[in-house]
């Protein structure tokens, strides 16, 4: 465990309330339903949804669920009857009570009620600054936390787009602690969001190639108070009109959005003109919607696609180093003040107990016992284990480039591949006689008359060959590959080039570029566990490694859909998972299991309870939450003046009494001349289950987070584990399942 330097203190980007919560007294309502709520509807969502009415009916008092089909508000509520959005149910007073922060149910409520009192606080700030003519800012509420939103286009990035503008956004996380102190965790970032009168149906009609793209459109209207909802494009809807009929009812879908107010008169003519598009809310059941009510949702990959000049030209203005990031946290929530909590936001202080280094001794090791801190020590090192493929084949689709440039290409990387081993490596084919094929036809055709075993494929393609479609060919016929773009730079093509291609060639090709030393803890095997998405159906996933860090494989289970595994699907994962370690271990399953859930564990515990019990082994659980986190940075003196810097790898911010901490995988100084320009994004880990240590489990992501296996300059910010399965989920976007199906679960395919 590293030491904090004397003069160096770790913060949060966070503030707190000037008062603790750890009794709050609250006013109690029994819910009397009457009519409008869909019966098939759970308990909880029917009170939360009464909840959110009733804060609407009373000036948006705070109001939260504290039991089915009761609800609780922090003052006395006025208007007890609710007849709105087609829903009718009563109030009745029952008693005065007292929430308790060391009760977790309690706790829970109080961070509804405080989530819904920073939108207050954050509405009456931006009539404030109205008020006395400073920057103009508007208020968003979600499930979880609240925005402030700048409603100027920022000033430190000038887009010069005419459909995108970028907004400065505060993100207020609330946390309130056992013990009722209230950390407010600050997130500030760029939005980038469709100019004013950029429609989707402005795209349509403006840029129609730009559709294919757009995945998902936000509403241009709000409902029920809630920020305006977000949907899943499935393009145009042919054959309909704004005239033509909502299923199931007389009514047309002009008429329909207009009797609810979402149409402004302005535009009444231009949203009746507009085109009808398919949408869907995190189902698969679909909508038809007006093009003219909706905005199309622009992103960093959408306008790589779309707009790559654009991205290019703004990128470098929205990095923020952490002491300009800080400081536009602290203007945007300057004069804060809960109205219903009665107290005002101030400065938060680390204390001792909140604040460490967790950094274990990085001991990488690689051939012979040879040992090193990174993966690119393997060029002087040689790797851990050779590749176990016997053979590699080159192979070119599509592109342009000459015959020689290929085989020089191939050469090259050849040649770099074999640095990174001690050991001969397979036979190469096709390196120095390369005959391109034209497309996935000849691909496919060329595989088929003689069908390589036991083989992976290095394919040449450029930049506008549909490299999906190719992979699948070549996953049809259980074949790994790694691509290769011959249409960079000519720059791009340097050494350092060559033996990041090779790692990736080296990896797939059941090679070990290197093991981890020491592990902290008793574990056996890691586990990193993935659903894949809200939006689709997707199978869950779960990507196996051993305790010294060797990919065991990967596997899959039944489509999902939500963020939720099935309790069949997880029980069917983890059962794959110990009978595939077993398989690589004389039988023997292992004895203790740390499981990585990507994102929030919503899954039974009762199922990790249940394979525990059948195979006699101990299953830790922990969140790996890798966005929303507040950053950590550095504070020191120079000068006798404050400054702040980028956080070391391992420091850590524990929320006291959770199980729960910030923590910082990388560093400034890992970034090169990037970094001190922008702010290391750390991580959320939250111990869901089990009796390893938090501390612990931190440590083991921290040396998780050290190896890749196909990039040998930087590491992942996210532990191995869950960062397999990201890749996983991009390459399962635009990957065939189907062909999926086919390949050999040991080859890390994705990478």
């Amino acid at each position: 465990m590293t030491q904090v330097l004397a003069q160096d203190s770790i913060g949060l980007s966070a503030v707190t309330l000037d008062r603790d919560l750890q009794q709050i007294l609250v006013y109690r309502y029994r819910v009397i339903i009457e009519s409008g709520f869909g019966e098939q509807d759970l308990p909880v969502t029917q009170t939360r949804k009464v909840a959110r009415l009733a804060a609407r009916r009373n000036d948006w008092k705070p109001v939260t669920d504290v039991a089915h089909f009761s609800v609780a508000s922090l003052q006395p509520l006025d208007n007890l009857n609710i007849d709105a959005y087609g829903c009718k149910c009563t109030l009745e007073f029952e008693a005065e009570a007292v929430l308790e922060a060391a009760v977790d149910n309690d706790r829970e409520a109080i961070e509804r009620l405080l989530n819904q009192d920073l939108y207050r606080a954050a509405c009456q700030l931006a009539q404030k600054r109205d008020a006395k003519g400073g920057k103009s800012l508007k208020a968003c509420r979600y499930a979880g936390w609240a925005e402030i939103e700048e409603t100027q286009p920022s000033e430190r990035v000038s887009a010069r787009s005419e459909y995108l503008e970028l907004f400065k956004t505060l993100r207020l996380t609330p946390e309130v602690l056992p013990d009722g102190h209230v950390i407010l965790g600050l997130s500030v970032r760029h939005k980038l969001c469709a100019r004013d009168g950029i429609t989707l149906d402005w795209v349509i009609k403006k840029r129609p190639q730009w559709m294919k793209d757009i995945q998902r459109v936000r509403h241009r209207y709000t409902d029920q108070g809630k920020a305006a909802a977000v949907a899943d494009l499935h393009g145009v809807a042919e054959g309909k009109t704004a005239d033509s009929l909502v299923p199931g009812t007389v009514q047309s879908i002009y008429e329909y959005h207009k009797a609810r107010g979402r149409v402004p008169p302005v535009e009444s003519n231009s949203i009746r003109n507009s085109q009808v598009v398919r949408v869907s809310y995190g189902n698969k059941v679909q909508y038809e919607h007006l093009a003219g009510l909706l905005e199309p949702m622009f992103d960093f990959e959408t306008l790589q696609k779309i707009d790559s000049p654009l991205l290019n030209r703004i990128a470098r203005d929205l990095k923020w180093p952490v002491m300009d990031r800080l400081k536009a946290s602290a203007e945007m929530v300057k004069g804060l003040v809960l109205p219903g909590f009665v107290a005002r936001v101030v400065p938060l202080k680390s204390s001792e107990r909140a604040v460490d280094n967790l950094r274990p001794r990085f001991d990488l090791r690689f051939h012979n016992g040879r040992t090193g801190e990174t993966e690119k020590d393997v060029l002087n090192c040689k790797a851990f284990r050779g590749m176990t493929r016997t053979q590699v084949v080159c192979l070119a689709v599509g592109t342009k480039t000459s015959p020689e440039a290929l085989s020089t290409h191939f050469q090259k990387l050849q040649s770099a591949c074999q640095q990174l081993s001690a050991e001969p490596l397979p036979t190469w084919r096709g390196v120095t006689s390369v005959k391109p094929l034209k497309n996935a036809f000849e691909l496919d055709a060329r595989l088929s008359k003689t069908p390589p075993e036991n083989t992976l494929l290095v394919i040449a393609i450029d930049k506008s060959i549909d490299k999906a479609e190719i992979r699948d060919v070549a996953f049809r016929h259980k074949l790994a590959c790694q691509f290769m773009l011959t249409d960079h730079y000519a720059k791009t093509y340097s050494p350092n080039y060559y033996a990041n291609l090779a790692a990736g060639v080296f990896s797939k090709g059941g090679g070990l570029i290197c093991a981890l030393g020491e592990m902290p803890g008793e574990v056996d095997l890691f586990i990193g566990l993935d659903m894949g998405g809200t939006s689709q159906r997707a199978p869950g996933s779960a990507f196996l490694f051993t305790r010294n860090g060797a990919q065991l494989g990967w596997q899959l289970a039944d489509l999902q859909s939500g963020e939720r595994l099935g309790d069949e699907a997880l029980a069917s994962l983890l059962h794959k998972s110990i009978q595939e370690y077993a398989r690589h271990h004389d039988g023997d399953v292992p004895r203790r299991i740390t499981l990585h859930r990507d994102g929030r564990f919503f899954e039974s515990l009762d199922v990790i309870q249940a394979v525990e019990r059948q195979y006699d082994l101990s299953i830790s659980v922990l969140e790996v939450i890798k966005s929303g986190a507040p950053i950590i940075f550095r504070k020191y003196r120079h000068a006798g003046k404050a400054l702040y810097k980028n956080p070391e790898v391992g420091d850590v911010y524990r929320y006291a009494g959770l199980d729960e901490l910030i923590l910082a995988t990388y560093s400034g100084q890992e970034l090169g001349a990037w970094g001190d320009k922008v702010s290391v994004r750390p991580l959320r880990l939250r111990k869901r289950y089990g009796d390893e240590t938090l501390e612990t489990l931190a440590q083991q992501v921290l040396l998780l987070s050290r190896i890749h296996g196909a990039s040998l300059y930087r590491h992942p910010r996210l532990p191995v584990t869950t960062h397999h399965a990201d890749r996983f989920a991009t390459l399962r976007q635009s990957c065939s399942l189907e062909a999926l199906s086919h390949m050999d679960r040991t080859c890390p395919v994705y990478l």
